[in-house]
C-alpha cells in the first residue's frame, strides 16, 4: 500500500526544543525517531546507558519502556512520532523491520548524513506544523526513504530487547537486575513472585519492595507489561488468532488477556490490530 498524499496520517507528529527529564520510564505505541541538533541525550534502555550525540539519529518502537535521564542545558532535539501502521505498511527490509518490532534501539552514528538529517528534520517539523495534508504525505515519503537508506547500513548500534529492562539506582544492587532479567527470560511461562525471589535468594516481601523502588511498579505489573508487549508484536506481525496470541504471551485466560491489554493499550486486541492495517 502506497503512502497517500490526500489525507493526514493520524498520529504523525513532530516536536523541536529542549528535552525534559523523565522521572520514570514511559512508553507509547508508535515508532519514535530522535535527532539531536545540539547537546547529548542519555537514555536508559535496560541496564545500559545509551548516549545519542549531536547529529545522531535514534530509532525505536516506543512500546518498549525508555527513560531520558541526563542531558546538558544546551541540548536541542527533534522528536518525530511515526504511527506503527505507517511503519508496517512500508514493509521495510527485514533486518531493520525485525529489529524495531523486536524492541531494539537503533542508533545511526554515521557522520556523513548529519547535515542532511538536520535539514530533513527541520523541514518535517515545519511541514507537520503547517497542517497541510500534502506536506504530511511528502513527510511520510521522505521518512520512508530515510529509513530505507538506514536499512542499508551495517554500522548501526543495536541495543537488544533482552537489555530493555529499566531500573533506577536502588538498594540491593544486582538483585533487582537479576529479578528483571529472570522475568524477561520467563514472562511467557507461569510466574510466581515467590519463585522470582527464590531465584535471587531474597525474601519475597523484601524482593517486592526492592523491585517497586527500582521500577515504580510491582513485579506482577512488570510481567503483565512484557506479556502485553509480546502480544502487540504478534498482533502487528502475524494473522494468528487472538486466543493463540494470548496463550503464547503467557496469559492463562482470554478474559485476563483482554483486561490487561485494554488497561495498557486503551483498546481491545482486535481494535489494536485493525488500527494497523
Amino acid at each position: 500500500m502506497k503512502t497517500s498524499l490526500n489525507h493526514m496520517e493520524p498520529g504523525l507528529a513532530s516536536h523541536f526544543g529542549p528535552p525534559h527529564l523523565m522521572q520514570w520510564p514511559h512508553c507509547h505505541d508508535d515508532v519514535e525517531l530522535n535527532f539531536v541538533e545540539t547537546g547529548t541525550l542519555i537514555y536508559l534502555f535496560g541496564e545500559k546507558k545509551v548516549r545519542v550525540e549531536t547529529g545522531q539519529l535514534a530509532l525505536f518502537w516506543a512500546t518498549m519502556p525508555h527513560q531520558l535521564i541526563e542531558f546538558p542545558d544546551d541540548t536541542r532535539m527533534y522528536w518525530l512520532h511515526l504511527p506503527l501502521a505507517s511503519f508496517l505498511r512500508w514493509q521495510l527490509p527485514a533486518p531493520l523491520n525485525e529489529a524495531i518490532l523486536n524492541g531494539q534501539l537503533l542508533v545511526d552514528r554515521d557522520r556523513t548524513n548529519v547535515e542532511r538529517d538536520r535539514v530533513l528534520f527541520q523541514q518535517w517539523n515545519e511541514d507537520l506544523h503547517s497542517g497541510q495534508v500534502v506536506q504530511s504525505g511528502i513527510v511520510l515519503l521522505e521518512i520512508e526513504a530515510r529509513l530505507r537508506r538506514l536499512a542499508l547500513k551495517t554500522s548501526l548500534e543495536t541495543i537488544p530487547k533482552e537489555e530493555a529492562i529499566l531500573r533506577k539506582s536502588s538498594p540491593g544492587p544486582g538483585k533487582v537486575e537479576q529479578m528483571a532479567s529472570y522475568i524477561v527470560a520467563h514472562y511467557t511461562e507461569p510466574l510466581k513472585i515467590e519463585q522470582i525471589a527464590r531465584e535471587v535468594g531474597l525474601h519475597t516481601n523484601y524482593a517486592m519492595t526492592l523491585f517497586r523502588q527500582a521500577y515504580g511498579m510491582t513485579m506482577n505489573q512488570y510481567i503483565v507489561r512484557y506479556r502485553v508487549l509480546h502480544a502487540q508484536r504478534l498482533l502487528a506481525t502475524t494473522d494468528r488468532k487472538i486466543i493463540e496470541i494470548a496463550l503464547e504471551a503467557g496469559f492463562e485466560s482470554l478474559s485476563g488477556f483482554y483486561a490487561a491489554f485494554e488497561n495498557i493499550c486503551e483498546v481491545t486486541p482486535r481494535q489494536y490490530r485493525a488500527s494497523l492495517f
